[in-house]
């Protein structure tokens, strides 16, 4: 969902600088007195996020990636 309403490229900038509202920054910012996953319930940090077990995030994980290589082909990047 998120991924349709923000540009990618702006996604991308924020999964690479850790700037991602994840359960653990979220509660470092005292917005939320958790730090676990809600689909796996495991601490959700970026690399979690990039890793959690749920369906729905392999999904979202395989459409990102997709997405980075068609971009990164399109504005010829090297191997």
């Amino acid at each position: 969902l998120g991924l349709r309403r923000l540009d990618r490229e702006v996604v991308l900038v924020k999964i690479c600088n850790d700037l991602l509202p994840t359960a653990t920054t979220l509660q470092k910012w005292k917005w939320q007195a958790h730090d676990s996953c809600y689909l796996c319930g495991q601490s959700e940090t970026r690399d979690h996020m990039l890793q959690c077990p749920a369906m729905s995030r392999q999904r979202w994980r395989i459409k990102t990636i997709s997405e980075l290589r068609k971009r990164m082909e399109k504005i010829d990047t090297k191997f």
